[in-house]
């Protein structure tokens, strides 16, 4: 039975007023979640408060996730009723993980890594919520180097999941895809997708794909789409989700 997993940055309390104020978007984004069904869910720039605000309009799921100060959680839901939680923990993406208060390298911002063991019956699945961070060029790819190595380490399957703040092309991406242990899931026949994740609410920098799902051998793609997060018109936040159906091979 196939995994759906669902990906979605959805955008910093506190950075916005009048319509895209986040007291205005957190129905929306509650609503697009839920009409996506997903098992399992990874979400980013979640601040403070937002995640009480979720885990009221989405009450079928479980959380795990760290939030620290000057930063945000990357927490990892799943549905409770269908999966056991073995293990979670969360790192940063810096020069010392075990601090993910520090913001890394040149990064403009502490940027945190959350996962979650999970078991179906007899099958496991480690998800992780990643965010890399916006300005830092070199945090960027150490920040990849870093998540290489982590999933190296694993001896079960795992599905990364999150903003990686790059584009297919972009050295962090081939870092974990081309050069690493991950495959990307929107990539078909050799070649990644080109869909755009970010939409900067319809502004000028939108229309990039920065936002994926990444996955080992052991799993396998048996969709990948992109969610159109705009049903009625309004954007509730300034990223599309991703979502992927996955099952063990």
């Amino acid at each position: 039975m196939a995994v759906t997993l669902l990906s979605f940055n959805v955008r910093y309390s506190g950075l916005d007023t009048g319509d895209r104020a986040w007291e205005r978007r957190r129905d929306a984004v509650a609503s697009v979640v839920a009409r996506a069904t997903p098992d399992v869910l990874c979400l980013q720039e979640v601040w403070r408060g937002q995640l009480t605000d979720l885990r009221e309009r989405l009450p079928d799921y479980a959380w795990v996730g760290r939030s620290v100060a000057g930063g945000e959680h990357t927490p990892v839901g799943y549905d409770a009723d269908r999966f056991a939680l073995d293990d979670w923990g969360a790192f940063g993406l810096s020069e010392t993980p075990e601090a993910p208060e520090r913001p890394g390298w040149d990064a403009a911002l502490p940027r945190v890594t959350t996962w979650a063991r999970l078991w179906d019956g007899d099958r496991s699945l480690t998800a992780v919520s990643t965010h890399f961070d916006h300005e830092g060029e070199r945090a960027r790819r150490e920040s990849a180097d870093l998540l290489a190595d982590w999933v190296t380490d694993r001896e079960e399957p795992v599905a990364l999941a999150g903003d990686l703040n790059c584009e297919p092309h972009d050295p962090p991406h081939a870092r974990l895809v081309d050069e690493g242990p991950l495959a990307d899931a929107g990539r078909t026949d050799g070649a990644a997708s080109s869909v755009p994740t970010f939409t900067d609410f319809g502004g000028p920098d939108g229309g990039r794909r920065l936002d994926y799902v990444l996955l080992t051998d052991e799993l396998r793609v048996e969709r990948f789409d992109v969610l159109d997060a705009r049903p009625d018109g309004g954007y509730p936040s300034d990223h599309d989700p991703v979502v992927v159906d996955l099952a063990w091979r």
